[in-house]
């Protein structure tokens, strides 16, 4: 059986290879493509330093989970942005 972690390391090394070789096919759309799979590669680090070799929960570890959680916000943002799926309001509600 696969360790946790060696499991999310061949996750992201399947995603970093799905990113050179769609890169490559589609050069003009290397943005949205970043833009699509840096979310998910941000949440699988997250994953890693939380199932990595420290079983502990030592605070550098937590640490470490909740600065890729915290990267994952502003690309998840820019993707739903680019697809048009996000509003944001500049107005108020109230306002007449």
């Amino acid at each position: 059986m696969m360790a946790p972690d060696r499991a999310v390391d061949l996750v992201l090394g399947v995603m970093v290879a799905e990113l050179l070789i769609l890169g490559w096919r589609a050069p003009g759309r290397r943005g949205e493509l970043l833009l699509a799979l840096a979310p998910g590669f941000c949440l699988a680090l997250a994953l890693r330093a939380a199932v990595g070799d420290d079983p502990g929960g030592h605070p550098q570890t937590v640490g470490w989970v909740g600065l890729c959680l915290l990267a994952a916000l502003p690309f998840h943002l820019a993707d739903l942005s680019r697809r048009g799926l996000l509003t944001l309001r500049l107005k108020s509600p109230h306002a007449a």
